[in-house]
């Protein structure tokens, strides 16, 4: 069955199983439609949208690769990524309004350096030349 089609009725199953008014919903983009999007923002319920970088339009993509404009998660402290200690186990994200559908997400880009590091050992020996961080497939930006 298409995943987008049952969707709404197995979610509405769980919550009425569960008894739960609370939800967020959590899906990576392809079952991130509108549609989705706009049944799980409703009473307290909310949702998450993970989206690759790569298929962002131009100036998004731009903004979400920029080192500026980094804060620690824990406080919001304002952070400049290009001066961690390599051994920061800290959580840091940016975000903006990502106004693409009557909803007015955000577009919130994370980064862990323990998670870059992992990246560069494992997968993307070139992810970083020059002392500069270039794209790859493996960063994501979450929407909600």
């Amino acid at each position: 069955a298409n995943e987008q089609t049952s969707l709404k009725p197995l979610e509405k199953k769980v919550l009425g199983d569960f008894g739960c008014q609370k939800f967020i919903y959590c899906s990576d983009a392809g079952l991130g439609s509108e549609s989705i999007r706009e049944y799980n923002h409703m009473g307290e319920r909310a949702y998450i949208v993970t989206q690759s970088i790569k298929k962002l339009k131009k100036e998004e993509k731009e903004w979400a690769l920029n080192l500026q404009g980094f804060k620690r998660v824990s406080d919001g402290t304002p952070v400049d990524i290009t001066k961690l200690p390599e051994d920061d186990k800290g959580l840091y994200y940016k975000d903006m309004p990502y106004t693409t559908s009557k909803l007015h997400p955000r577009l919130i880009v994370t980064y862990s350096p323990k998670y870059f590091q992992w990246i560069q050992r494992f997968f993307c020996s070139s992810t970083v030349k020059d002392g500069n961080i270039k794209y790859q497939d493996n960063y994501f930006i979450m929407m909600f």
